[in-house]
């Protein structure tokens, strides 16, 4: 009668299925109806599971209508589950259906936030959700400075806004081409990257808004990330990550035998970041990097 499976797989499976709106009676049934071989009733499936059969009929009428279970309409109700991609494919066809209702209702309920105050994002989704969204607003320029796995993760979008003819610069870590884009790849980047243990993410929209944040290297967590629509911080980091754009671009010719011996010099004196010894730069990378805070 059964597929054995082990108790840790047939616990995960309900979990998993309760997180999609299963109740636990509902995901314990369509867990314990894809183990087996045949069609049975509600009656055998409720003394398998030890639960009373009026509250299992109950929860077989319920996944028949969600689509997780067929009935026999004969005189023993037979049922068998519905095939998990087939189950699953309807419900992520509906939810996205639903989502999008959702979203046009509440953005006719929504107005646009007038302050100009600053806010932490403590969701890493949401984090990189609302860099999505950043980009998809911009109208006339864009400025993006992201390790590796961060500028991944919301390339799409990047390429999405360059299609609409919005400029973009980005600033990577790592050698990188996104046709249409001013790319520049960061002076001294592996040492750069190897003094960090996370991903960062700035990204500044319009000089009208604008994202910090720092993830987990994998980029599930948030370890500090802030948002803003103040347009004097905009304006300001815009300026800022334009400046470090245009620093990175002239460092590139460095190496080259015309480069001006005064801009050589003024790049090997350049006090780097992830070369001081500023205070808050040492307790930074105490907490996030790969060095340890000094006295």
């Amino acid at each position: 009668m059964y597929n054995t499976i082990s108790v840790r797989q047939e616990n995960q499976a309900i979990e998993l299925l309760q997180s999609l709106g299963m109740n636990h009676l509902e995901a314990e049934v369509y867990t314990l109806l894809l183990q087996q071989a045949e069609s049975v009733t509600a009656y055998r499936v409720g003394k398998a599971l030890g639960r009373p059969t009026a509250n299992v009929y109950k929860a077989i009428d319920t996944l028949a209508r969600k689509g997780a279970v067929i009935v026999d309409e004969g005189s023993t109700r037979l049922c068998r589950p519905s095939a998990p991609a087939e189950f699953l494919g309807q419900l992520q066809k509906n939810l996205q259906e639903k989502t999008e209702q959702v979203v046009d209702v509440l953005s006719n309920l929504a107005r646009e936030p007038q302050d100009e105050g600053v806010y932490h994002l403590r969701s890493a989704p949401l984090v990189l959700e609302r860099c999505r969204a950043m980009l998809a607003r911009s109208e006339k320029i864009a400025v993006v400075d992201a390790f590796p796995e961060a500028l991944n993760a919301v390339l799409p979008t990047i390429r999405e806004a360059l299609a609409r003819g919005v400029r973009v610069y980005v600033q990577t870590y790592q050698p990188a081409t996104i046709p249409g884009a001013e790319v520049v790849h960061a002076y001294q980047s592996e040492e750069v990257l190897a003094h960090w243990k996370c991903q960062q993410l700035n990204v500044v929209a319009d000089s009208q808004e604008v994202l910090l944040a720092l993830l987990h290297a994998d980029l599930s967590e948030v370890y500090q990330a802030v948002w803003t629509s103040s347009l004097y911080l905009s304006c300001a980091m815009h300026i800022g990550l334009m400046r470090e754009h245009a620093f990175h671009t002239i460092a590139a010719f460095k190496d080259r035998a015309d480069f001006p011996a005064e801009l050589r010099q003024l790049l090997d004196q350049q006090p780097f970041f992830h070369a001081a010894t500023v205070p808050g730069q040492q307790k930074l990378f105490a907490r996030f990097g790969v060095i340890r805070e000094t006295q």
